[in-house]
């Protein structure tokens, strides 16, 4: 083709490509040549190859947009790159990019994700674009603002990978195949063989019968069946399965509507013939457990899996999700079981800029005192900032655990400035909690799983008296043994 078809047309020729491998065609002639006729469900097909490529892969981006549609007015187009400006500027300052994503980004099908969008390969991208984005060579970085029918973008590079090698995506692909055509020939071919294995016989006769009280009715999907009530010679038969005229009629009657192109006679022929396929395939899944024993093998563990599952869960697992009572009657027996260390509770400033250092770290040792929350901190210290000069993260620590930065001193009132990773944080001491007792609420889920476990101890000890066990240890030796 010239040019470059439309992205929906691109979408159908990139699945028909991957269904219909052109050996002999495009994929293995020269620039400027030309396939021989190449047959698809659509038709015939001649490929000219006007170029060649490697794969470009796929690729993983974080995206920032600014709207601005063809329709706009010119004030609102020069304030749409105004503020893809902006935002272009700040990470040149070193915002990061899910920062500005979350202030500026009018795309809401990625802004609530930190602007990440998933694998894309090539042609899934409009022109102008794309060949930008995969560019890009380095995880973070990013292109300048670029502008598209839609407004204004800008990518950041997170992640890419090459086409996947054969055997990793072998499955998929014999999946597709299966899906179209050619896994049309294999069933088809499946079928074949089960009538030859089953013996099917169909009765030609029968079906004209049949026809001879079919109507024009048949065709809006409005014809009675029960017309044939009475009809009940053989249409096939196949293994012991009989299907009787009155059948298929009932298999007639069930679609709504038919092609007025076909006669009354087709259209029994052909639903006769689905009508064949589908009870044939029943009929072999009822014969597979008979035929392949370790099919067998394998239903009787799976069916037995799901009743030992059913059964663990009824006297286990949702008993013991259940019975709140009896949860809180086990926490209340083994409240001393369910204790904190010593912890901290802990501040960390980590601040943005560096001209509010002082300030921040000045009411962060006062902050404790004045029982102040994380939000009314930013808001007083950042008060005249359209982006936050300071991150607050609160948190209590058990002693043992990993501190958050270096040089952590177990002492309330304990502050330190610390330099990590290009920031500037303060890490305050607050105050330091004593030994307690984990409330319900701060152990449920291991309280509950403690009970599951002696529901479960107390169901295997009922069972073993239930049915005693009695191990031949003459037997067990020699295996032990071997």
């Amino acid at each position: 083709q010239s040019g470059r078809v439309n992205e929906g047309a691109l979408g159908w020729f990139s699945a028909f490509a991957m269904v219909y491998p052109f050996e002999s065609a495009a994929y293995q002639t020269a620039v400027g040549s030309y396939s021989m006729p190449v047959r698809s469900k659509y038709g015939y097909h001649i490929i000219r190859v006007n170029g060649k490529r490697p794969s470009l892969g796929e690729i993983k981006l974080l995206h920032i947009m600014v709207r601005s549609d063809n329709n706009a007015t010119p004030e609102a187009k020069a304030k749409a790159e105004e503020k893809a400006a902006t935002c272009y500027n700040l990470l040149q300052q070193g915002t990061p990019f899910a920062e500005v994503v979350k202030l500026y980004s009018e795309d809401a099908g990625t802004a609530r994700y930190g602007g990440q969008m998933r694998w894309l390969r090539s042609g899934e991208l409009p022109p102008e674009i794309e060949e930008t984005v995969f560019a890009l060579t380095d995880s973070g970085t990013y292109t300048k603002p670029l502008q598209s029918i839609y407004g204004w973008h800008i990518f950041q590079l997170e992640n890419r990978r090459p086409v996947p090698q054969f055997e990793k995506i072998r499955s998929q692909l014999e999946e597709r195949i299966l899906m179209d055509e050619r896994g049309k020939l294999t069933q088809e071919s499946f079928l074949d063989m089960l009538k030859k294995e089953y013996h099917a016989r169909v009765y030609p006769e029968n079906i004209k019968t049949l026809v001879g009280v079919m109507d024009s009715s048949v065709y809006s999907g409005n014809w009675n069946a029960d017309v044939a009530a009475d009809f009940t010679e053989p249409v096939f038969t196949f293994g012991s399965r009989t299907c009787a005229q009155k059948e298929l009629a009932e298999y007639i009657a069930q679609t709504r509507r038919y092609n007025m192109k076909d006669s009354l006679s087709v259209i029994a022929r052909e639903k006769c013939n689905a009508l064949l396929q589908k009870e044939l395939m029943a009929y072999e899944k009822l014969q597979l457990e008979t035929k392949y024993p370790a099919f067998r093998y394998l239903m009787e563990e799976y069916n037995e899996g799901i009743l030992l599952f059913n059964i663990m869960d009824e006297m286990v697992w949702s008993r013991a999700v259940k019975d709140s009572a009896g949860l809180r009657d086990f926490y209340g027996q083994h409240k001393g079981d369910y204790r904190w260390n010593e912890r901290a509770d802990i501040s960390v400033y980590t601040v943005n800029d560096p001209s509010k250092l002082k300030a921040v770290a000045k009411l962060a040792r006062k902050r404790a005192k004045l029982n102040m929350g994380a939000g009314d901190f930013v808001r007083q210290v950042c008060s005249s900032d359209t982006l936050p000069c300071v991150e607050v993260t609160d948190q209590l620590i058990e002693r043992g655990e990993a501190m958050p930065l270096n040089g952590f001193n177990w002492k309330a009132g304990y502050a330190k400035t610390v330099q990590e990773g290009g920031k500037t944080s303060i890490l305050v001491v607050n105050r330091l909690l004593p030994p307690t007792e984990k409330t319900f609420d701060e152990v449920q889920g291991q309280v509950t799983a403690d009970y599951q476990n002696l529901l479960d101890e107390q169901w295997i000890a009922s069972l073993r008296a239930k049915y005693p066990v009695k191990v031949n240890n003459d037997v067990l030796k020699k295996v032990s043994l071997q």
